[in-house]
């Protein structure tokens, strides 16, 4: 976390690469800090919108914010992100399943069990 936040401040790196944005939300995510993660994260994907792996690592960012404050609402976003993910690469195994465990908090069984039958199916093509 220290190595990409030196990276952020210097002007060299910082404006490179927008993957920098990821990383920076992932550690922080990582390290249990979700609200400060999502602004590198949304960053990102507003930089590079058709990476899959953005939405999926937003998606799964929601999904953990919305167990930690008990609200359906972070729930709908994780959908609407992880949807996104599975429209730039359906073949994207770990959003379907993290897609599954969304439908399964927002009361939405059967929707539930089709992402998961789609994660077990793609799981073994990666």
């Amino acid at each position: 976390l220290e190595d990409i936040e030196a990276a952020r401040r210097d002007e060299r790196y910082a404006n490179l690469t927008p993957g920098l944005a990821l990383h920076y939300g992932r550690a922080l995510r990582d390290l249990g800090q979700y609200d400060e993660a999502i602004a590198p994260i949304q960053g990102y994907v507003e930089q590079v919108p058709n990476d899959p792996l953005g939405f999926f690592e937003l998606g799964q960012l929601y999904l953990v914010l919305g167990d930690q404050k008990l609200d359906e609402r972070w729930y709908e976003q994780a959908e609407a992100a992880l949807l996104t993910a599975v429209t730039l690469d359906f073949t994207f195994a770990e959003a379907h399943r993290d897609l599954s465990l969304v439908y399964r908090k927002l009361g939405q069984l059967e929707e539930a069990e089709q992402e998961f039958e789609l994660y077990d199916r793609f799981r073994l093509l990666e």
